[in-house]
């Protein structure tokens, strides 16, 4: 299995991580890792994420990491 971030994904992803970095860098650089780290998972745990109902495609999933 193998994870592609959609441009939708990677621009709330940036948008995100600038939000976090305004108050706190570094626990915008740990939010990162633990994003990616996660991401990284689903390749080996697909059906860890969520379904996204609206696309009623299995295969694309969102995973939602804190409250970001």
């Amino acid at each position: 299995m193998r994870v592609v971030w959609t441009g939708q994904a990677d621009a709330v992803l940036a948008e995100a991580l600038d939000y976090i970095a305004a108050d706190r860098p570094s626990a915008a650089l740990r939010w990162l890792d633990d994003v990616m780290r996660q991401s990284r998972s689903l390749a080996q745990f697909p059906d860890r994420g969520r379904m996204v109902p609206e696309l009623r495609r299995p295969e694309i999933r969102k995973l939602l990491v804190a409250q970001y």
